[in-house]
């Protein structure tokens, strides 16, 4: 080979470096998913109700069995009602599971599960355990959520649905 002969790029190297940027935003965007959604348990349960709140877009939506809120005033109006307050005075925990997860360009959907766990005298109470079905945008701040849907698992048909529709994508 002449030592002054320009090397070019093997063939295709373009296209790897394409395909291998592509796998690394799809990895950096599932990373930050997580993130937000690990975010939740720790926001609501130490009363950061802004914080949490803020993990939605500012017209998103949480919609659970037991009511919907629509924006980040209401669902952080919500975190300081009664029942939640009442949790987080004996003692409570919002654990997230690990949710199957699809990204698709700047939106993303989960689906898993959330345990709330009450503390109960020496002992705990699950006292709810629920589909969670998470649909994401990605916005200049990052991921957020933009609607968010909560369906307990108590025999009925409407948290085997949100399971169903995991499966479909």
């Amino acid at each position: 080979m002449d030592l002054g002969e320009e090397r070019r790029p093997a063939p295709n190297l373009a296209a790897r470096l394409e395909q291998l940027e592509r796998r690394v935003q799809e990895l950096e965007d599932e990373r930050a998913i997580y993130e937000l959604m690990a975010s939740y348990g720790p926001a609501v349960d130490s009363d950061s109700r802004a914080e949490a709140a803020q993990l939605w877009v500012s017209d998103g939506v949480y919609d659970v069995d037991v009511g919907e809120w629509r924006g980040q005033a209401e669902i952080a109006a919500m975190l300081g009602g009664d029942y939640h307050q009442s949790s987080l005075a004996a003692g409570c925990s919002h654990q997230v599971s690990v949710s199957k997860l699809t990204v698709d360009g700047d939106t993303a959907v989960a689906t898993g599960y959330m345990q709330l766990i009450v503390c109960s005298g020496e002992t705990f109470e699950l006292r709810r355990q629920t589909v969670q079905r998470w649909e994401l945008v990605r916005t200049a701040a990052g991921w957020r959520i933009a609607h968010r849907t909560g369906r307990l698992i108590d025999g009925g048909p409407a948290a085997r649905r949100l399971l169903a529709r995991a499966l479909d994508a």
